[in-house]
């Protein structure tokens, strides 16, 4: 089955991350002489082809009530779309639903269109969404949760493509 495959460049907001959705080929694990356990995952696309962009959360964020993240600041708007990948780590509570904003000012934020996540009732959890290919992305970008039932405590990790050029039709 499809896997949903992301890569983050260290821990902090606006970093590189990577992702996919593909087949896993392989989860090889290996054992340095000191102990240190580490594994690689190899995956091929499936549908879509590698989507390089910025986190929007500091690697994985835990949240433990609705909260609006700390935004990004993209420089500039962007008239393309964008394709948002979430993973969901860890989740005890009723629900949850993550969602990304933007801004023009870094101070008033709404809903992107497309960019709202299904709401979270178990974890693991990973999806991937995509805007309409022409819609504006505004300057600042912020990952927000709300919770209409409860949440004690959701760790996820957000990556945003801001489709810079006219985004190709899958």
């Amino acid at each position: 089955a499809d896997e949903i495959v992301t890569y983050h460049r260290g821990a902090a907001i606006g970093n590189a991350a990577a992702s996919i959705v593909g087949k896993q080929i392989n989860y090889d694990f290996t054992r340095a002489a000191d102990g240190a356990l580490t594994t690689q995952v190899q995956a091929l696309p499936n549908g879509y082809g590698l989507e390089w962009g910025d986190q929007l959360t500091p690697w994985q964020r835990t949240d433990t009530a609705a909260t609006n993240g700390t935004s990004l600041d993209g420089t500039a708007a962007s008239t393309f779309g964008a394709q948002a990948w979430l993973h969901v780590y860890a989740f005890t509570g009723t629900d949850v639903t993550i969602k990304i904003q933007d801004s023009a000012n870094d101070s008033s934020f709404t809903d992107v269109t497309g960019l709202g996540f299904t709401a979270v009732t178990a974890a693991p959890f990973s999806q991937r969404l995509a805007t309409a290919s022409g819609a504006t992305i505004r300057r600042y970008l912020r990952v927000a949760t709300t919770t209409s039932g409860g949440v004690t405590s959701v760790t996820f990790a957000v990556h945003l493509t801001r489709n810079l050029v006219v985004a190709p039709a899958f």
